[in-house]
Formats: structure tokens, C-alpha cells, sequence
């Protein structure tokens, strides 16, 4: 097991929703969360099979493409997450 956290400079806004992320930590069997923080970064947390991180760091690596530097990761202790969550800003409006 390993827990990362990623944070992504997001490029193109309309490209990466806090939902997609989501979607792909499902396909890869990532537990944790994801929150947008300001309008142009994502903040990950990430954790999962050694296999599947590193498979799901390379996604996070490569839908930004043409953008070397977005993603920065941070390696942390194991939790043991039991689902993957978007954690919606309080300050955010609808």
C-alpha cells in the first residue's frame, strides 16, 4: 500500500473536473478524495496498491498534456481510505 498526495496545476479548466478524477480513481481502485484549490489547482489524496498509484500518477501526469511541472506529489502515511470522495470548497458558490 502507499498514499500520495498530488497536487495539479490545471491547465485547461474545461479538461479536469473534480468528477473525472473521481471517475479515474474508481477505474484504478484509488481510495481518498479530491479538492479544487482556487480556480487552478487540484489537491489529491491518493492511496492504493503500488500498482495502481503509480498507474493513476501517470494518468494525472498525462491529461495535462503538454504541461511539464502540473503535477507535484507528497509521499504520507497509509490511512486506509475506504472510498474515494470529492470534497466540495464551504466558500464555493453555487
Amino acid at each position: 500500500m502507499r498514499c500520495v498526495h498530488i497536487h495539479i496545476q490545471v491547465k485547461n479548466k474545461d479538461v479536469v473536473s473534480r468528477f473525472i478524477v473521481m471517475q479515474n480513481a474508481y477505474r484504478y481502485g484509488i481510495k481518498g478524495s479530491v479538492q479544487r484549490k482556487g480556480v487552478d489547482e487540484l489537491f489529491i489524496i491518493a492511496e492504493g496498491e503500488e500498482s495502481s498509484i503509480e498507474e493513476f500518477i501517470n494518468w494525472c501526469e498525462t491529461f495535462q498534456l503538454n504541461f511539464q511541472g502540473c503535477v507535484t506529489l507528497e509521499e504520507k502515511e497509509i490511512v486506509n481510505y475506504k472510498s474515494f470522495d470529492i470534497i466540495r470548497n464551504r466558500n464555493q458558490k453555487l
